[in-house]
């Protein structure tokens, strides 16, 4: 019985494996220079509103991005941003916590394309009150990218 059970279980992993192999990604990569001419954006947050309150602010801010045109909707968008950011609190000997906000991005370009292709990634972490934020530094990053593959 418990080799049957053993063979059912491993039958059944086996069976995950090939239907993973199967699927097609859902996204291909590509280059930042894909960012050329683009100039309406959407910005997924995750209904993080905080943040994407501050992504706006920025990109607006930003003379670099200043072509760029927000929209409401993904379907009426030529590039994707999707951003996530995290509070994690980590314990300090002996009482106190320290607060790390991390931010994650990835950017699509999906302007006449079957499949959106991941044009650029970024990850930081803030550790201390004195650097700037994730997101801020993320719109300074993709502000460089687009910059570069606008010239």
């Amino acid at each position: 019985m418990k080799k049957q059970i053993f063979l059912f279980a491993l039958l059944a992993l086996f069976a995950t494996f090939v239907a993973a192999q199967d699927k097609e990604p859902e996204y291909e990569y590509g280059r930042p220079s894909e960012l050329k001419g683009l100039t309406k954006l959407f910005i997924d947050t995750h209904a993080d509103t905080q943040n994407y309150d501050r992504l706006v602010k920025e990109i607006k801010a930003t003379s670099a991005l200043k072509d760029l045109k927000i929209v409401e909707t993904a379907e009426e968008a030529e590039i994707i941003i999707l951003y996530k950011g995290d509070i994690e609190r980590v314990l300090t000997p002996p009482t106190a916590s320290l607060a790390l906000i991390q931010g994650q991005a990835l950017v699509f370009v999906v302007k006449g394309l079957n499949k959106p292709r991941l044009v650029m990634r970024y990850g930081n972490v803030q550790e201390s009150a004195w650097e700037q934020k994730p997101s801020t530094k993320f719109i300074k990053e993709f502000a460089k990218t687009y910059k570069t593959a606008n010239k």
